[in-house]
């Protein structure tokens, strides 16, 4: 016997109204997250990400560049941090054969950034990318409220994907990487602590702790640049310009709590970035017993090398540093630098034919050390028998007082000293040579020109090889992939990067005429993306001026971008896009407010 219809429908009756329930419980969570997910995309949050992906992706495609046999440069810092991962500091000083006295002669910042990332896995450039990636996030999101979501997701693509940061330079095991990756995080710091400072609402707790560890960590990014290069200062200039922009254009909010803040916080960064160079100086001391941070750009060696540019006499070449003159006048008066007479004079030298080597006026003749007096002198102390970090300050020491004496006697005729001992005084550089190289490198970054350095295998007698291999992170990728028969440009520089730079021509190119239309008009000087806009961009042209009057003192003229200007690179990309988006701003409230004005008069 069946059942009723009825006893049979009724369940299905009961079951009816909660699966309604569920569905439209379900649809609307669905819709909130699609909801969500919308209002993300559009905040552009979403393209963030995949640029952040992109980026990433292709910056782990390309490998590290590893130049084996570089034991004044880039197997210098690979040496120091090897050193450190074995708990010897920066290693013995002097025990290098190649180079004995490089142990301090540049700043260990790039040491301990390799050193610091080995237990990660990741290799340097990946690293150095995700340091680059955090600084152009800070900058986007600090400045989001002043450029609309649009020109956040412009400026943050824009950078992520600059060719530089994929380039063959970026790629080298070298410090200039962790530089350019610096450089760009220091301004995006500011920008959050400028955000900071200005804020209208009451200090919270969080707001705080937060500005205080955006101070600190800028501290910290002030320090470790200041340990790994000299010239540096228009890194310092613009992000601390960028702080006083966000201050300046926040007068109608002014306070004592405000500045007060930004001035302990200034002095805190200040603190820091003086910390790192003096604790680097007590551990040289408590190891070489040199108190310095580096003995080519500190100490008796700098001294003596100033000193002796400074020296005047007749025949006096523009392009010698210390010329062969200079050092015939030294000689007479001072018997520490006559010890050097015999292994610098009338001997065939690698650095003179170096220096001759990389010369570009082919019209005055070259037979000197050029730039490069500096290594030959400290090559030819250690052949005198120098043997400690001591010892070396001592032989040095001798001689800058000597000249120093001698100057202040009438024996020599002395004018302004040298710069840092890496190029003469400013009286005797070329003025033609620096605009040649300033116009240059301009003309250069806007065409992303950098060239392909070509990754070689190493010698099989190198017994630096093991070292590298067990100290830099996926240094032998490159020499697997070339033994496995690929090209050496394409390990070093993707066929995309190269489309990158040309997409990237035609975009900087009409950014920057506006730029510079813009900088004759009252809305690139009043508001504030314009006046970030101004400081980015002379940020860069001010590290341009620096390598520029570098490569004068050697009489080198160079296109392109060049390995030390590739770190500023981030900042004509910011200056750009601020200044682009300042002024389409500006155009678009005016024809606003002249739609408003024809309204009202209809």
């Amino acid at each position: 016997m069946t059942e009723p219809p009825e006893t049979i429908s009724a369940p299905r009756a009961s079951l009816a109204p909660r699966v309604r329930s569920l569905s439209r419980a379900l649809g609307s969570g669905l819709r909130r997250v699609g909801v969500r997910a919308a209002l993300a995309w559009r905040g552009g949050w979403g393209a963030i990400l995949i640029i952040t992906i992109l980026g990433l992706a292709l910056r782990a495609l390309i490998p590290a560049l590893v130049v084996w046999n570089s034991p004044h440069d880039d197997e210098s810092f690979m040496r120091m941090a090897a050193s450190i991962l074995s708990g010897d500091w920066l290693g013995t000083w002097g025990s290098r054969a190649a180079v004995p006295h490089m142990t301090l002669a540049k700043g260990p910042g790039y040491a301990l950034f390799l050193a610091g990332i080995h237990w990660t896995g990741l290799a340097p450039q990946v690293a150095g990318y995700l340091l680059y990636l955090l600084g152009a996030i800070l900058l986007a999101t600090g400045l989001r409220a002043q450029l609309g979501t649009r020109w956040f997701v412009a400026l943050y693509g824009l950078l992520a994907l600059s060719p530089l940061v994929f380039s063959s330079f970026y790629s080298r095991v070298y410090r200039d990487q962790l530089v350019a990756s610096l450089a760009l995080l220091s301004l995006g710091i500011a920008a959050q602590l400028g955000r900071r400072y200005v804020r209208p609402d009451a200090w919270s707790a969080r707001r705080v702790v937060g500005t205080l560890a955006g101070t600190v960590a800028l501290g910290l990014v002030f320090g470790l640049l200041r340990i790994t290069r000299d010239d540096v200062i228009w890194i310092l200039f613009a992000a601390v310009g960028f702080i006083g922009v966000a201050l300046l254009a926040a007068r109608s909010r002014w306070s004592l709590r405000m500045w007060g803040g930004a001035v302990v916080g200034g002095l805190v960064v200040g603190v820091l970035t003086v910390a790192a160079p003096l604790g680097v100086a007590v551990m040289n001391e408590r190891v070489y017993s040199v108190r310095l941070s580096s003995d080519f750009s500190q100490g008796a060696f700098a001294d003596a090398m100033t000193l002796w540019a400074s020296v005047e006499v007749e025949g006096d070449d523009d392009f010698m540093r210390i010329s062969a003159e200079q050092r015939a006048a030294v000689y007479q008066v001072s018997p520490a630098a006559r010890v050097l007479k015999d292994e610098l004079e009338g001997v065939e030298s690698f650095w003179i034919d170096r220096a001759c080597g990389s010369q570009e006026d082919a019209v005055v003749t070259c037979d000197d050390y050029g730039s490069y007096i500096s290594w030959a002198m400290r090559d030819a102390a250690m052949r005198t028998g120098v043997s400690t970090a001591v010892e070396f300050q001592e032989f040095f020491r001798a001689i800058a007082d000597e000249i120093e004496a001698a100057c202040e006697s009438g024996e020599l005729t002395c004018g302004s000293r040298g710069l840092l001992g890496v190029v003469p005084p400013l009286d005797r550089v070329s003025k033609r040579v620096v605009l040649a190289n300033v116009a240059a490198y301009a003309n250069g970054a806007l065409n992303y020109r950098t060239g392909t350095q070509t990754q070689h295998l190493p010698s099989a007698t190198d017994e630096a090889v093991p070292l590298w291999v067990a100290t830099v992170n996926g240094a032998n990728t490159s020499s697997a992939l070339l033994a496995a028969g690929h090209h050496p440009p394409v390990i070093s520089q993707l066929r995309v990067v190269a489309l990158l730079a040309t997409l990237y021509t035609w975009l900087t190119i009409p950014m920057l005429l506006v730029a510079l239309v813009g900088a004759f008009t009252k809305r690139m000087w009043t508001s504030q993306l314009g006046g970030l806009a101004l400081l980015a961009l002379a940020g860069w042209l001010a590290n341009l001026a620096i390598v520029a009057v570098f490569y004068a003192g050697a009489n080198r003229i160079q296109g392109g971008v060049v390995l030390y200007t590739m770190p500023s690179q981030s900042y004509l990309i910011t200056g750009i896009v601020l200044a682009t988006a300042a002024m389409s701003k500006g155009a678009l409230s005016r024809l606003g407010a002249e739609r408003v004005a024809g309204d009202d008069a209809l």
